[in-house]
Order: structure tokens, then sequence, then C-alpha cells
């Protein structure tokens, strides 16, 4: 074993814990030695000789005392030989017991010398004797306890001496750990305390003592050196961040888990220009909502969510739109979320773009109606030959006018719809409307055209009972009507249109299935977005500007319902509309 072992600080701890162990084992076997010792239990096999001992003795001297029959003293002198013989054998704790023996022979011999009496001296005497000799055969046991104590007594000063000596290198080894632990700690823990401050420049000094303390302040020096790196590579990130952020269009926030606001870029400060973000946003850590008073107190949680537009009045004339959204940055170990970034947008000059569209949509499809209007009223006062008779070839054309007109017709409803919807400007007239007698008519009213195309159009109320619902009939038959005819439009010959109602919990469920070429899956988050066709072959055949389902989704959530769709590739569609019912509405506004 070399020098370094032996100066570690686990050799010197493994042999201070080796002679604890020692001492500990040393102790308890003594402690068993004297256990054993102070609790063993009188000698059965003395106690049975005083027993017998005894009986014989009281026979003899009964004997001796006999009126009848008395023996000789020889006789009885020769019966207390075997008592005799038998206290030899018990050894030291029987010595008592023959002296008092012997005592009890000369006492007899007094006796019988005096002629036997009855009484007196020599009575006396005798009496005596056997009560000393009595005692002392009671006496047997106890002694031979006695006996025991001395003999653990005896090694009582053996255990002090081994007691003090462990105690007396144990509390010098002790002593020595404290020289060899102490110093190097104190080294180490001002180093590290050094290190915690922030103070990386001086490095982790060699504390001495044990070889353990070198290797430590050598992996804190690593560790320090690391560290200084790590925080070089940080403050350049950190930089390179900043300026990127710098140069970004859009303002950016870092907000804590509280939402209050950390930290932000130029860009944040010129797009809220006029409100007080000047140092006040980082400096005193106050919340968003706290910052700008004119923020809706649901902002924060509906932007989370998707991107909120909401016009902000910085000054008495002048409205500002401010696109805000909030990304929720979490661990990806645990799920904890602590740090939110806000990306606000000035969408003013956007929002000024989009309403001069709509404005400019409104007025060219208003202004389209009327001569789409007289087209379409002339075209059918030729097909009805108001004008004179028409050739086949005549009339054909004119009916590829009238569809024609027609489709254009709906188209320029269409943006007329979308653009007063996004605008605000469409007005709903909500009524109680049957659920089972809607579904029915709409049925019904679809069928010729489902025939025409060789479709089968079928349709089932029979679990809605009178189930009512709160909408616009005039907008529910336009939003159920747009999904069957595109049921219509995507449906191959010999194909089945299903429209049914049913009743799902405190809901009301319209739906619409068919059986045709179905949506990509991948279609399917875009589906109801304005303009969106999905891309395939016979989407040109079918015509379209793309707004219809953007209009069903919109006016269905305008009169408090959800729409989804459910589509397999190959197999068809389903379009599902869910409003609450009456009655369940009733209910909740009772309560």
């Amino acid at each position: 074993m070399s020098d370094t072992s032996f100066r570690s600080v686990r050799f010197r701890i493994s042999l201070l814990l080796l002679l604890s162990a020692l001492n500990g084992v040393a102790m308890v076997a003594i402690a068993v030695v004297l256990f054993a010792n102070l609790s063993e239990g009188p000698d059965v096999d003395l106690l049975q000789r005083a027993a017998q001992v005894s009986d014989r003795l009281g026979q003899v001297h009964d004997l001796a005392l006999s009126a009848e029959a008395p023996p000789s003293l020889e006789d009885i002198l020769v019966r207390l030989d075997p008592l005799e013989r038998s206290l030899r054998d018990a050894g030291a704790p029987g010595s008592e017991a023959m002296h008092a023996l012997d005592s009890y022979r000369s006492a007899v011999r007094i006796w019988d010398g005096a002629g036997r009496p009855d009484a007196g001296p020599a009575m006396d005497g005798l009496q005596a004797a056997h009560r000393r000799l009595v005692g002392e055969l009671y006496l047997m046991a106890p002694y031979a306890e006695y006996q025991q104590v001395d003999r653990a007594a005896a090694i009582l000063p053996w255990i002090v001496g081994w007691t003090l000596l462990v105690a007396a290198v144990t509390v010098y080894l002790s002593l020595r750990m404290r020289s060899v632990l102490s110093t190097p700690l104190e080294r180490m823990a001002a180093a590290a305390q050094r290190v915690s401050q922030g103070s990386l420049d001086a490095p982790i000094p060699d504390p001495g003592g044990s070889p353990e303390f070198a290797a430590l302040a050598s992996a804190m020096e690593s560790m320090r050196g690391n560290l200084t790196s790590y925080i070089a590579a940080l403050d350049e990130q950190n930089h390179e961040m900043k300026t990127m952020l710098g140069a970004l269009g859009d303002g950016v926030l870092f907000l804590d888990e509280g939402g209050r606001v950390m930290e932000y870029n130029p860009q944040a400060r010129n797009i809220l220009d006029g409100l007080p973000t000047s140092g006040a946003l980082l400096a005193e850590g106050i919340t968003l909502r706290e910052a700008f008073p004119q923020l809706p107190a649901t902002l924060f949680a509906e932007a989370t969510e998707r991107e909120v537009q909401l016009p902000i009045t910085l000054y008495d004339d002048d409205k500002r739109h401010i696109a805000v959204r909030v990304f929720p940055v979490t661990q990806e170990r645990t799920g904890y979320r602590k740090v939110y970034v806000a990306v606000v947008r000035d969408i003013t000059e956007s929002v000024a773009i989009e309403q001069l569209k709509r404005d400019f949509l409104s007025v060219v499809t208003h202004e389209l109606k009327t001569p789409l209007t007289a087209i379409d009223g002339f075209v059918r006062l030729l097909l009805m030959e108001k004008a004179g008779p028409l050739t086949p070839r005549q009339r054909k054309a004119l009916e590829t006018v009238r569809d024609q007109s027609g489709a254009l017709r709906q188209m320029v409803q269409d943006l007329l719809d979308a653009t007063r919807l996004e605008g605000g400007n469409l007005k709903l007239d909500p009524a109680v409307v049957g659920v089972r007698a809607f579904t029915e008519e709409v049925a019904q009213s679809f069928q010729p055209g489902a025939e025409a195309r060789g479709l089968t159009l079928t349709s089932s109320t029979s679990s809605v009972a009178d189930a009512r619902i709160r909408v616009d009939d005039f907008r529910l038959r336009q939003v159920v009507g747009n999904l069957i005819q595109n049921a219509f439009k995507f449906t191959p010959e010999g194909g089945t249109i299903h429209v049914e109602a049913r009743l799902e919990g405190e809901d009301v469920e319209l739906s619409v299935a068919d059986t045709g070429r179905g949506i990509p899956t991948d279609a399917l988050p875009r589906l109801f977005r304005k303009f969106y066709q999905v891309q395939r072959g016979d989407t040109r055949v079918a015509g379209g500007t793309g707004l219809g389902l953007y209009i069903c989704r919109q006016l269905t959530q305008a009169m408090g319902g959800t729409i989804r769709v459910d589509s397999t590739v190959g197999e068809g569609s389903r379009f599902t509309l869910t409003f609450p019912r009456v009655d369940a509405l009733d209910q909740e506004i009772a309560s």
C-alpha cells in the first residue's frame, strides 16, 4: 500500500470505523459473558444434593430422638457419614455445611453423654446444632451465586482497560481527522463561494490535505473553466438573439409565468408607441393588462390559442389595429410552463386594405346582382317563347346561359355573404325551429335535383322527436343546402346522400353524409378556410369559388353552433352541424 493510500481520507475513516467496529464487537462479547454469569440461575444438582442431605439429616435426627427404639451413638454417627461425603462432593458451597455437621456430631455426643435428656442444656445444644446445619444447607445455592458474581467482577478491570484504550485511540484519530478535513474544507468552501458570487477569474487553489481534496479541487477548476466558456457562449448567443430581434418587423415581448413582461425588442416599443413602455415593463415587472388598460381581460387566454386582432385607441382620434399571439415555452421533459413569448404586429395598414377590399367586393357584388337579375329575367322570357318560337339549338343555348347565370349569381351571393360576415353586417333573425319538420322539408326540396343526377337522397329524423333549436331558418337552410349541393358535386352517379337529424345529449346534430370520393386527411384542417379548394381532378369540373364551406362555418358559429367533418378517401364524407336544444338553453337560463 502506497503512502498516498495511508494519507487518504478513505483509509483514515476506514481505520476509525474498524476500531469502532472492533470495540463494538468486544463490548457485545463482554456483555454476553457478564449477562451469562450474572443471569445464570442456581445449580440444580447442588440444590438436589442439599435437599437430599436435608432429608437424610431429618431422618437421622428424628431417629435419634425416637423413644421406642433409640439407636446407639455409633449407629447415629455412622448414619451421618453419607451426609459428610455428599457435602464433600459439593465442593466449596458445602464447606460451611461440613463445619455445621461436625458441630452436630459433637452435640450428639454431648447429648448422649448426658443420658439423652428430653430437656436441658444438652438437648438445647443438640437442637441448635441441628438448626444451624439445616440453615447452612439452605445457604449452599446463594453461596454458589456469589461465586459467579466474584468471577464476573474479576474481568471488569480488563473491560475498563479495553474501553479506555479504544476511546483514547478513537479520540486521537478523530482529532487527526478534524485537522485533515477542516482546513481543506474551509478552503474549498471559500473557493465555491467565490464561484457562486460570479467571480470566475481566480483559479481554484490546491486545498492540501488528502488526495481526495486535490481531485475535488481539480474537478472544480475544470467546472469553472467550462462555466466560463459556457457563459461566454451564452453572452454571444444573447447578443446575436438581440440583434435578430431588433431586426424583426414584429414586436416580441418575453413574459414570465405570471404574465409579467421581462424584456422586449425595440420594435415592440415602436408598435406600442404612446403607451407606458419606456423601461417600466422590465423594471417593474408589471403585467400586460396593468401596462395596457386598453387590452381586454381575456386577451392572454385567447391569444395563447390563436392570433387575436383588436383595435386600440392610442390617441383621441387615432385608432390602430394590433394583432397579438402568445406562444407558451414549456420544458420538454416535465411539461412545466415557465416563459411566454408574445408577438405583436401593427396591422393597421393591412386592416385598412382589407376594409377597402371588402367595400370594393360589396359594391361590385351588389352592382353585379342588378344586371344578372336582368339577364336571368330576359333569358326566362325567351325560354317561355314570349319573343317568338325557338329552335332546339336556340333553346339549348338559352338554357346554358340560364344555368351559367345562376351559377354566377350564386358566386356573387357567396362573395356578398362572405363580405357581410367579415364586416359583421350580416343580420340574423333567430327563431325556434322544429328539427324534424325542417330536415324533412330540406331533404324533400332537394329530391328532384338528386334524381336528375342519378343519386339517391334519403333522410332520417326518428330519434329527434319534437326537439327544437334556436336558429335563423333561412340561413340554416342555406348552410344545409350548401352541404347537399357539395355532396351532389362530388358524388358519382349511383351514389347515396343521407340527411340525418339526431339527439346527442343536450344537443341536436344535423348531418349530411355522402358516398363520394372523400377528402384527403391533409386537406381537412384547411377545408373551412376562405377560397380554399381541395386540389384534385374534378375541382374545375365541379366549379365553385371556395367560399361555400367558409360561409357555412361562419353562419353556423354565428347561430351558436359548430361544424365538423369526417371523411375517408374513396368512401365518402360526413358534415355534422351541432346546435343546443332550446329546452336545454331554457334550463341553463333559468338556473
